[in-house]
């Protein structure tokens, strides 16, 4: 999957969260699950923001994906998610407390997924400080 694709991914899924929450939530237990993902949020946004500060960084500069070989499969992604969804309705009381995992989900995926574009974009880094593009 591409970047692109990814993100459209996560916006989709954010929407999809939503909309779940606005279902099967009152608006206060709604506010109640955010306002517990606070702390993560801001964490997701300053590593976003530390991931588009490396990537201006590396404006025109071709940008080699060290990610790409150990993407996985969406798939794959699918049923990691699945098994968290069964252990979370055993664990979290049901269905209800399974949906109210879900933004906590969205929010470290998310974080994770910068953290591997922060990695891949140092590597970049490193690499124009190194000279290997001035070597080609």
């Amino acid at each position: 999957m591409t970047h692109k694709q990814v993100h459209l991914l996560f916006l989709v899924s954010i929407f999809g969260i939503i909309v779940t929450y606005s279902l099967f939530f009152k608006k206060i237990t709604t506010i109640g699950v955010i306002i517990d993902e606070i702390p993560y949020i801001g964490i997701l946004i300053i590593i976003a923001i530390a991931s588009l500060l490396y990537k201006r960084k590396l404006k025109g500069y071709p940008i080699i994906d060290f990610q790409k070989e150990n993407s996985m499969s969406l798939k794959n992604l699918v049923l990691f998610f699945l098994v968290f969804q069964v252990i979370d309705y055993i664990y979290e009381d049901g269905f209800r407390g399974m949906i109210s995992m879900w933004l906590s989900y969205w929010v470290l995926g998310y974080i994770a997924f910068f953290i591997l574009n922060i990695m891949s974009y140092y590597k970049n880094f490193k690499l124009i400080e190194s000279g290997y593009y001035n070597d080609k």
